[in-house]
């Protein structure tokens, strides 16, 4: 145990207020550590301490640079470093050589390094909304790959080597711009999902049509049924289920009209809580749209229905709850 970097860190929870023990030998013992949503940009050197730490969540948060520090956490299994600014990953990515899940969506990388072919125990890779247009062959390396969550990305094609991935059972390659499957695809007969929805796939190669374990293949699946679940989940405070319907391809600015189209609603204007709010707003949900202000009717329903008939209201100019009214306006959204 190094204690004086875990006093040094113990230091840098205190003064970030964070909410965990600052006793050097109870962070030492730590194997799990929860920083998301702290407003970081930045991880102290001292967190090397933390030699135990197996699972660690760096979520929501502002890192514009991959941090580096935390290469020396060698026992790392769980590394959770979704929607922050991130746009490449370092090639030392591959010094985290016992990490089994990395969740990385919902960050803005436009390219994988190929050392990330060398985090050969991987068993999970989130990649789900960023900017990828193609991807490394040496992702074949990942050969313990179990879940491959590309969806919501602007990838043309896949690489050959994606037929390596012989462990594979869920493959989400949803809102790209896909046209073709490699034919090596034929190769991954543990698959059991495959989602294809949102692309530009006129057929499926019959070859994994008849993948022996393939039992879900979603390839032109109803969208509206889809949107209208988003909108159910997020009215339900439901954040993992509105983020699942999300990368299945649910389009967050949907619109909702009621039973005589008179008036909308957004996923977005039935948020109830901050955790939605983000993940929506990741999500390209826009703020901006306008919908009508709902009419009170008077009790004669034929006199004229007030001062509102004409006005109107966007996710910014509605009324929320004090909590929620304080984080919008922290925002800085620009309204029209």
């Amino acid at each position: 145990m190094n204690e004086k970097l875990l006093k040094k860190f113990a230091k840098w929870i205190k003064k970030n207020r964070i909410d965990l023990s600052q006793n050097p030998e109870e962070l030492f013992k730590l194997t799990k550590l929860d920083l998301k949503l702290n407003n970081l940009s930045k991880i102290p050197k001292e967190i090397a301490g933390l030699s135990n730490l197996e699972d660690l969540d760096l979520g929501y948060n502002d890192f514009s640079s991959f941090p580096k520090e935390i290469l020396k956490l060698k026992n790392l299994k769980h590394l959770n470093i979704e929607r922050n600014k991130l746009s490449s990953l370092p090639s030392e990515i591959q010094e985290m050589s016992n990490l089994e899940i990395l969740e990385i969506d919902m960050n803005q990388l436009s390219e994988l390094p190929p050392e990330i072919g060398k985090l050969v125990k991987l068993k999970e890779l989130n990649l789900f909304f960023n900017k990828l247009s193609q991807l490394p062959k040496e992702i074949g390396n990942l050969r313990n790959l179990i879940i491959l969550n590309l969806s919501s990305n602007n990838l043309t094609e896949l690489p050959d080597d994606i037929g390596f991935l012989t462990k594979i059972q869920e493959l989400n390659l949803c809102l790209n711009k896909l046209s073709t499957l490699p034919d090596t695809m034929e190769y991954l007969k543990e698959l059991k999902e495959l989602n294809l929805r949102s692309n530009n796939f006129k057929h499926v190669i019959e070859k994994v049509k008849t993948l022996p374990y393939l039992t879900d293949i979603d390839l032109l699946a109803e969208n509206k049924q889809l949107n209208n679940k988003l909108i159910e989940y997020v009215k339900n405070d439901n954040v993992i289920d509105a983020r699942q319907v999300i990368e299945n391809g649910a389009d967050v600015n949907y619109k909702q009209y009621n039973f005589d189209q008179t008036q909308f609603t957004t996923a977005l204007f039935e948020a109830k809580s901050i955790a939605i709010i983000k993940l929506l707003l990741s999500c390209k949900a826009d703020p901006l749209i306008e919908r009508k202000i709902g009419v009170k009717e008077t009790i004669k329903v034929w006199e004229t229905k007030g001062d509102e008939e004409n006005k109107y209201e966007t996710f910014l100019s509605m009324k929320h709850p004090y909590q929620l009214e304080k984080f919008v306006k922290s925002l800085k959204i620009k309204r029209k």
